[in-house]
């Protein structure tokens, strides 16, 4: 149920930066037993030694292996958020996330001192639940099912995952994911944050030389069917036309697997625009092609994956 589109970063460079980035360091500070090292305090941190820098690094480490577990799955989770809106908005968005995560955590421990709350867990916590605001309002809800009489969506899965997160170094952890939770919601607040980019001449560098390093080919067909397979026989939508679009466009496949398409004896649900709007970007288009193309082919989202691979 956590289908977010095609498996791996295909069409998300900066969230493949991000993940490897942390995970990295994570992993090289339990070899070193450096973790200690990036947390966040104000007393003795940044008040009495004066660790600024730690502002800075305490973005780039988790702390302990469960911390590096839920929080890549997060991580590699969000990257639908980057598909559907462009990586030089999504890569702004995580710079002034963290940024302002990071203010609301200076004054979050000074407050807290007096119920204990004395330090900042290490660890991207600003950019996930910051983009876990955003993937709340953003994103619709395209499976739900019903357990033990329970109505549940497949976004439950996801918000359980973050509690486990945020359980994770309890005070520490639950106080840097308010922060980041804040965080998001000034940034959907706030249209000078949201409107703000890198500068243009930085994103032509990164497009030129860092972008191809961190291009990932499509997924094959094959995944992408057998995957979406799977998420229908557990939803009930049995939407298997879709994923042969999924696989089309994945693959880049023309007018053979187009046709193929239009071969498929199994009937496509209708949808809401939103719904159509989400799958359609979890492939790996752009919205604003997505939601014309949509329209053009009058809700039919089998077409519409056509006419955008085409």
């Amino acid at each position: 149920m956590l289908s977010s589109g095609p498996s791996g970063f295909y069409n998300a460079p900066v969230s493949k930066a991000i993940f490897i980035t942390v995970g990295l360091n994570s992993l090289i500070c339990a070899v070193l037993n450096a973790r200690h090292s990036f947390h966040l305090q104000l007393f003795p941190h940044v008040v009495t030694h004066h660790q600024f820098w730690r502002l800075l690094t305490t973005h780039f480490v988790f702390s302990n292996s469960s911390e590096i577990l839920f929080g890549s799955l997060l991580l590699y989770h969000f990257r639908l958020l980057e598909r559907q809106w462009g990586s030089r908005k999504y890569a702004a968005f995580a710079l002034v996330t963290s940024a302002v995560a990071t203010g609301f955590a200076i004054p979050a421990l000074w407050l807290g001192k007096g119920i204990g709350v004395s330090r900042i867990a290490a660890g991207p916590y600003g950019l996930v639940f910051a983009a876990l605001w955003q993937y709340h309002r953003d994103v619709p809800v395209t499976v739900r099912v019903r357990i033990l009489g329970f109505g549940l969506s497949d976004k439950v899965f996801l918000y359980i995952l973050s509690a486990q997160l945020l359980w994770s170094s309890f005070t520490a952890s639950l106080t840097a994911g308010l922060c980041g939770a804040l965080a998001g919601f000034a940034y959907r607040a706030s249209p000078s944050l949201r409107s703000w980019r890198f500068p243009a001449s930085l994103t032509r560098f990164c497009q030129t030389y860092l972008e191809p390093l961190l291009a990932s080919p499509p997924t094959s067909a094959a995944g992408a069917i057998g995957t979406g397979g799977r998420s229908v026989g557990r939803g009930g939508r049995g939407m298997g036309g879709l994923f042969d679009a999924t696989a089309v466009a994945a693959d880049g496949a023309g007018g053979a697997a187009a046709e193929g398409l239009r071969r498929r004896r199994d009937p496509v649900p209708q949808m809401s625009e939103e719904e159509g709007v989400a799958l359609l970007v979890g492939m790996g288009f752009e919205q604003e092609r997505a939601l014309a193309e949509l329209r053009r082919a009058g809700g039919d989202v089998e077409r519409a994956a056509t006419r955008l691979v085409e």
